[in-house]
């Protein structure tokens, strides 16, 4: 890499640090978003700031270690054990471990009753994600 110019060292090291949160695996645990009462969603937004109440909150996940420029990328959440079952869901908010994606979207790759299951992630074209966020486009 003898000279290149740093602008562009610079821009690879960010662009390797955006992505590492959206990509990755291990253990994903579900939130019950449709269990939360109204008031909680309309004055409580996520971190990405989406107004829950203008969410598909069937199709969302928290994901440890996001950043603001991550907000909005749609997932490809795999069954690890099984890669046939994957679901699409948008990054709305953070979490302290691997995913947190939404009950309906967990029970359609994993054990709703085992509460947890090993998966993979990746980010993929936000057309993927149609209808999870209509305000913002998505």
């Amino acid at each position: 890499m003898l000279g290149t110019p740093r602008y562009i060292l610079l821009f690879l090291v960010s662009f390797t640090a955006a992505l590492a949160a959206t990509t990755g695996s291990g253990s994903v645990t579900y939130h019950d978003y449709q269990a939360l009462p109204l008031e909680l969603l309309k004055y409580n937004p996520p971190f990405c700031g989406m107004p829950y109440t203008s969410l598909d909150v069937t199709r969302i996940t928290a994901v440890a270690g996001m950043t603001t420029d991550q907000c909005g990328t749609c997932l490809k959440v795999t069954n690890s054990a099984n890669p046939s079952k994957f679901v699409y869901v948008l990054a709305v908010d953070k979490c302290m471990n691997a995913l947190d994606i939404s009950k309906p979207a967990f029970a359609q790759i994993l054990d709703i009753d085992a509460g947890h299951g090993d998966v993979s992630w990746t980010p993929v074209d936000k057309s993927l994600c149609a209808g999870v966020y209509p305000a913002g486009g998505i």
